[in-house]
């Protein structure tokens, strides 16, 4: 399956997502395109099932960065989610790119939104953890919302603009404090 992923990726990068079709994936994968079709009945699936891939791997990586900030500190906590998002997006960010288009197109919004659920769960679970602040009565639902759409709204600004490496770094960088002042805004520092 990996192969057949891979392939994918290498013809949308090359040729796009209109020229991209079956016998160019399995072409490319070193596959019979029959192989394929027991897989992927058509260009539609594979492109679904590679954007849902992709954001599966995202949500991954910050399930996992949000259980290693448990019990950190709130600055601690803002810059791990979204120095790890990051990351994730300006990996590959022609593929980043590639996919925020496919996403319209190919059940983007369904997967996103149970990808958005995993995300959600993973952040209110560190929040709660948070060593110095408390979101006990903020609506955290909404913050949380407002956090997980401000990451994804700037990085996908910043690499539809093919930005260079320096202003990925500062939209970083920016993030970070935006996120840090409203967070502490809506929070309630914990006195020791």
């Amino acid at each position: 399956m990996d192969v057949i992923f891979e392939a994918t990726i290498q013809v949308l990068l090359t040729l796009g997502s209109q020229s991209l079709n079956t016998t160019r994936v399995a072409e490319r994968a070193g596959v019979s395109v029959g192989t394929l079709y027991q897989y992927f009945p058509n260009k539609h699936a594979l492109m679904a099932a590679l954007l849902k891939r992709y954001l599966e791997d995202l949500a991954d990586t910050m399930e996992e960065a949000c259980h290693r900030c448990r019990g950190k500190s709130l600055s601690d906590m803002i810059s791990i989610l979204i120095n790890s998002y990051a990351d994730v997006k300006i990996a590959r960010p022609d593929l980043s790119r590639a996919l925020y288009a496919l996403s319209e197109q190919h059940d983007g919004a369904v997967v996103g939104r149970s990808i958005g659920l995993r995300l959600h769960a993973a952040m209110k679970s560190m929040f709660a953890s948070c060593a110095d602040y408390s979101f006990e009565g903020a609506d955290i639902d909404t913050v949380l919302l407002l956090l997980r759409k401000t990451m994804s709204g700037t990085m996908q600004a910043i690499l539809e603009v093919e930005s260079s490496s320096v202003a990925i770094v500062r939209a970083r960088e920016h993030l970070v404090l935006l996120a840090g002042a409203y967070l502490e805004r809506v929070g309630k520092k914990i006195e020791r």
